[in-house]
């Protein structure tokens, strides 16, 4: 299992940008919880990059904050380009 240096590592930049979001909105975590029918502490938790949301609720917070469906897939595609490379050992090109 993975250590908590190298999840925040995978996920941290997914939780910047979405808290990002959120507070562009001016939306508390409370209010986005409510709105993802979820706890607020699951909120805090992806912004401090401790998990990343289920699918389910992220197409809810892509809706929520108005996110173009281009702009978080590339942000997507980036973020976790590094997990599985990790993950599946393969060495990145140079």
């Amino acid at each position: 299992m993975e250590n908590k240096t190298a999840l925040k590592q995978h996920f941290g930049k997914l939780g910047e940008y979405l808290k990002e979001k959120r507070e562009s909105q001016n939306l508390t975590q409370i209010d986005v919880a409510k709105a993802c029918q979820c706890k607020s502490q699951f909120v805090s938790n992806w912004e401090r990059g401790k998990c990343s949301p289920p699918w389910d609720i992220l197409k809810k917070l892509i809706k929520l904050y108005d996110i173009p469906e281009r702009q978080i897939f590339n942000f997507l595609m980036k973020e976790y380009e590094k997990l599985i490379i990790t993950n599946l050992g393969i060495k990145a090109k140079r």
